[in-house]
């Protein structure tokens, strides 16, 4: 987190980040956090929070949404994969398709 916050803000994103859902700050508690509280009636958001964080704060949320959009159309189970899919990485060199859906449904490649 960038240096230039105060902790009041700090502590706002730190729980608004929180990846357990049923530990994350909710909306009620984001618009009674003494920080944002104090800064609802700011005349600019940029006085509080500088548009470059702003800018990368919005980048971590969208990329964020777009690992858990990703994440969650990967096949869970064998009876989840497009065969026809399957069929066309067979001709990329993988020849057995046990092997392959095997592969599909590992977590070794899993880069989330």
């Amino acid at each position: 987190m960038p240096q230039t916050l105060s902790e009041g803000p700090r502590d706002l994103i730190r729980r608004m980040l929180v990846v357990d859902t049923a530990q994350r700050i909710n909306m009620h508690q984001i618009k009674t956090h003494p920080w944002f509280l104090s800064n609802a009636n700011s005349k600019s958001h940029s006085e509080v929070l500088p548009p470059i964080h702003v800018r990368s704060l919005l980048n971590f949320c969208l990329s964020s949404l777009l690992k858990n959009f990703i994440k969650s159309a990967i096949p869970k189970a064998a009876q989840d994969l497009d065969m026809e899919v399957v069929s066309n990485l067979q001709t990329l060199g993988y020849e057995n398709e046990n092997e392959l859906v095997e592969n599909i449904l590992s977590k070794a490649y899993d880069c989330f």
